[in-house]
């Protein structure tokens, strides 16, 4: 009888090591996918980033220089076009492309790209000048600057046709 009690205890013991032994490959296992899933979300957080920065510098280039333009009372549409669209291109050259809405065509960002896809309207009128940049893309709507951002998630920044910042001053 005092050997069967020890065999079971023996059994008990070694059951339950097998089931803590299981349940720490889990948690193991576990623990990988946690780290990959917060790695993941550090990546998409960091391209989350770098797309808001780029879309807050390049609306603060062409409103920089709307501005500028509207107070010096510049009303050369083609040469106020000229400056934001250079600025933009030494901007946005080494992180953006001249895409597709779809994502599918990547070239190289060019100024004679910008100029055909976008448009300026300068006018005075009773004191006042009117200024406004519009990325109007082609007749298709299909062009756009894209940047693709992140390693593992992928986030996509886009100036989108009818894109526009204007002011009065």
């Amino acid at each position: 009888m005092i050997g069967n009690k020890g065999l079971f205890c023996f059994m008990l013991v070694l059951a339950m090591t097998l089931i803590l032994l299981e349940l720490s490959v889990f948690s193991s296992s576990d623990l990988f996918v946690l780290n990959k899933t917060k790695t993941q979300l550090i990546d998409f957080e960091r391209a989350s980033m770098q797309r808001v920065l780029l879309e807050n510098n390049t609306d603060k280039i062409v409103f920089s220089l709307l501005e500028k333009n509207a107070l010096l009372r510049n009303l050369n549409a083609k040469a106020v076009q000229t400056e934001i669209n250079s600025a933009l291109l030494f901007y946005l050259a080494e992180k953006s492309f001249a895409s597709t809405i779809f994502f599918d065509r990547f070239n190289p960002l060019s100024l004679d790209f910008l100029m055909m896809n976008s448009s300026v309207a300068v006018f005075q009128s009773q004191g006042l000048v009117y200024a406004e940049y519009a990325f109007v893309s082609d007749v298709s709507k299909t062009k756009t600057v894209a940047s693709q951002l992140g390693t593992d998630a992928k986030i996509f920044f886009m100036l989108p046709a009818g894109y526009s910042i204007n002011l009065i001053r």
